[in-house]
């Protein structure tokens, strides 16, 4: 639940960790028809509707992003 009660009805945010960050950054531009809000040395962002954000994320050694997946 929310801090006022409601229901979370949707995710906020997903992150895909992937080898190609720009190759996959282009192909989720034009999947989800939007433009990069941000990008980093590592990771590229898409505002969405609603408030929802969608990342990209270059893989690297640290734990989290040290193979390809999605969070």
């Amino acid at each position: 639940m929310t801090d006022d009660g409601r229901l979370l009805r949707w995710l906020t945010w997903i992150g895909v960790v992937v080898e190609d960050l720009d190759g996959q950054a282009r192909f989720w531009s034009e999947l989800l028809g939007a433009s990069e809000s941000a990008r980093g040395p590592d990771f590229v962002q898409f505002d969405l509707p609603g408030g929802r954000t969608f990342e990209v994320l270059r893989r690297s050694s640290d734990p989290e992003y040290d193979r390809p997946r999605f969070q």
